[in-house]
Parts: structure tokens; C-alpha cells; sequence
């Protein structure tokens, strides 16, 4: 049956996926958010992922089969259990198909859980998604939470239309460390730039994130090493990030738990940490002020993301930096001239590299405009995103061969 099925997409791929009703290219357009173009394509690719996953599936159960047969043949009882012997193959063979599913589009959408998404499912369907359209001249905007709430990436596109495709590829979080990390994964995509809303946090808060454990890998062991890492990124997350690479099952965890026992076993961690919050966002920003600090582990931070610079330029990649802010509940209370430091090691990197452009004068944000201590309303979030819009098409968008 597989073989049929395989016999009949390449004969009839592309005349099965054109003929989907209106109704639904018009419904899985719409969806895609500007990320799918044409819907047959869309169809194909998936119709191509599922036999191919079909297909590993496949040789999974002929490996059971397989062993199975050579273990009753041999007349000396075996080493291993015949039980265990197929647990371990089971676990082998999960993992290599995670591996392959992991860089599927069709995986990552059967995760989607509307809003209650887990963000690593968001982060690689959307990178997938972009890479499989691959829309030129494109840009993609990086960094945390502060990037997708700052910049409405639907509304960029629509103010930019056809000269320049923004997508929005932030992982909550980050820090500047994690941006150097990423790189490699960002420019699976090749952008042709990529855009940062950096503010203290990215430089002056720490190096603990979610970025390491879901994105680490084991080539990066000796790059550790080389800055010292393990001195500010607690040892633990390091190790779940190479295992994480080594099992995917264990990287996918968290995701899977939530597609099978649903978004309230896998929002729990979450929403814990957000009963927990004080009400008072003025108390709130005076303690959280006092996280931010000039030390060692902020110039950690600077070196990594001049590292990261280096890397988008020998990557062809431009970069526009914005230098952004958090609410002034927070920066009011700084103990230290952080943002002072901030602006001039940005404004350093700008006059060291030629493809690096540096935004300081964005509009200034009061109390105000926040949801919170660093998101930003959807009302500040349109006006910015049209700041930036009239920026990109009168400065930085490329013209269409």
C-alpha cells in the first residue's frame, strides 16, 4: 500500500494538491499569515512529508520484524531479553523518526495548539514555513519577547508590500548569548537582514534562558570552553540542550506532553510564574531593576553579541539594530549608567562594521504604553511598526530584481 501511495504522488502529486476546493486554499492562505503563498504547494509539500514519515514509520516495524526473526533463530538464549532488546530498539528508532519529523512542516503543525502554542513549536513552524516560500528580499526579526511585541509583523508586511517580507522569529527570553546561538538556525533561512529590538535585558540581566536548552549543540561544547561560559549559564541547561540534540525525544517533551494531556499540563509552568507576579507593576519594576548590573557577566553578553555581528556579516547578513527601551518603571531605577553603557557599545559596533545600522533615536514609550514591565500595548505596538515600516522603505528595502 505504501508503494502505491508513493506511485500515486509522483504521478498525481501536484494534480491532487490543485484540486483542494476554494474555500479551503482561501482558509490555509489565511492561516499561514503571509507565509504561505500558494496553497498547492503547501498541499504537495505536506503530502511529501507524510509518506516520507509514513515511510520511516514503515522501516521501524520491519526493524522489529527483523530481529525479531534472527533472535527465534538463534538457539542459544539471548544476551538481552527479547523485551528489552525491542524497548531499546523502539527508543532508537522513536528518536531517529523524531529527528526526521522535527524538520517537517506537517510535525510542527499537528503541534499547533492555537493560542496556547508552545514556543518551540511556533519558532520552527514559522521557520520552516519561511524557508519552504522563500519570499526575496527578506528580512526576519530576532531576539525576545520584546521583539514580537513591539513590531506586528502582519502589519509590517502589509505597510512594506512587496519590498521587503518580514518574519518574526524571536524565542522569549533571549539574551544576547542565545542570539549567537541561534545564528546558525537563523540563517538556515538565509535573510537578507536580520532586525533587533535591543534593550538592557538582552545585555545586563543574566545569561539564564530557554534558548540554550532547546537549541544547544554539541559542536558548541569547545566554544564554552573558549569563553567561559559555564562561569554565567548554569551547567544544567548546557547539559539539556546536547541531550536534547542527542534525543529528541527529550527536546520534544514538553510539546508532545501538551498535544497528548492538552494546553493546561503544558501552560502549567507558566502560568505558576505568573500567579506569583506582584500586581503593583511599580514595586514590581523597582525589583526587577535590581536584576540588571555592570559586571563580568554583561561584558560575557557584549562579546557574544559582537560575535554574533561577525557571524550575520560573514553570512551576507545586514543587521538594524533598534535600540529599544523597557518601561520606564524598570530603567528609572537602574542602579548603574546601564543605558548610557548600552548606547555607547552599540554605537562602537556601528562604527566597526559596515553592514550593522543602528537606530537611536526611536520614539520614547512612557508607563503608559506597557501591558507590563517590558510588552508593549497594541496600540504602541501599531504606531512602532509603522515607524519602522516608513524607516524600511525609505532607507534599508532592497529593490526586486
Amino acid at each position: 500500500m505504501l508503494g502505491l501511495g508513493w506511485l500515486v504522488f509522483i504521478g498525481s502529486g501536484h494534480l491532487l494538491a490543485g484540486r483542494v476546493p476554494r474555500i479551503v486554499e482561501e482558509r490555509i492562505i489565511r492561516l499561514g499569515q503571509g507565509k504561505i503563498v500558494s496553497a498547492e504547494k503547501f498541499i504537495h509539500g505536506r503530502l511529501l512529508e507524510f509518506l516520507l514519515l509514513l515511510t520511516l514509520a514503515e522501516f521501524w516495524f520491519a526493524a522489529h520484524l527483523f530481529f525479531s526473526k534472527i533472535m527465534r533463530k538463534r538457539p542459544a538464549a539471548p544476551i538481552i531479553p527479547g523485551w528489552a532488546f525491542h524497548s531499546i530498539l523502539a527508543f532508537v528508532c522513536l528518536n531517529l523518526w523524531l529527528l526526521a519529523a522535527g524538520k517537517t512542516i506537517l510535525f510542527w503543525g499537528f503541534m499547533w495548539d492555537g493560542q496556547e502554542t508552545q514556543n518551540l513549536t511556533r519558532f520552527h513552524l514559522k521557520r520552516l514555513l519561511t524557508r519552504e516560500e522563500h519570499l526575496r528580499p527578506c528580512a526576519i526579526l530576532v531576539g525576545n519577547s520584546q521583539t514580537r511585541a513591539q513590531i506586528d509583523e502582519e502589519l509590517l508586511n502589509i505597510q512594506l508590500s512587496s519590498q521587503l517580507r518580514t518574519t518574526e522569529l524571536h524565542y522569549p527570553g533571549t539574551r544576547a548569548y542565545d542570539l549567537y546561538v541561534m545564528q546558525p538556525i537563523i540563517d538556515f533561512n538565509r535573510p537578507d537582514y536580520v532586525i533587533c529590538y535591543a534593550t538592557e535585558a538582552y545585555f545586563y540581566n543574566g545569561s539564564t534562558s530557554e534558548v540554550i536548552p532547546n537549541f544547544y549543540r554539541p559542536s558548541g561544547l569547545a566554544d564554552i570552553i573558549r569563553r567561559h561560559t559555564y562561569r554565567f549559564v548554569p551547567a544544567r541547561r548546557v547539559l539539556n540542550g546536547v541531550v536534547g540534540w542527542l534525543l529528541p525525544l527529550f527536546r520534544t517533551r514538553e510539546v508532545l506532553v501538551q498535544r497528548l494531556f492538552g494546553p493546561a499540563i503544558g501552560q502549567l509552568n507558566q502560568k505558576r510564574h505568573d500567579l506569583a507576579l506582584n500586581s503593583d507593576l511599580s514595586v514590581r519594576g523597582r525589583q526587577f531593576a535590581q536584576d540588571f548590573a555592570l559586571n563580568e557577566e554583561s561584558e560575557f553578553q557584549k562579546n557574544a553579541f559582537e560575535d554574533y555581528v561577525i557571524r550575520c556579516g560573514k553570512a551576507r547578513t545586514q543587521m538594524i539594530v533598534l535600540c529599544g527601551q523597557l518601561n520606564p518603571l524598570v530603567s528609572d531605577h537602574f542602579a548603574s549608567p546601564i543605558r548610557a553603557d548600552m548606547l555607547r557599545f552599540l554605537k562602537n559596533l556601528q562604527s566597526k562594521y559596515s553592514h550593522l545600522t543602528l537606530i537611536d533615536d526611536l520614539p520614547q514609550q512612557g508607563p503608559e504604553d506597557y501591558e507590563d514591565l517590558t510588552h508593549v500595548t497594541k496600540g504602541t505596538q501599531a504606531r512602532f511598526t509603522r515607524y519602522l515600516a516608513d524607516f524600511l522603505r525609505t532607507q534599508h528595502a532592497p529593490r526586486q530584481n
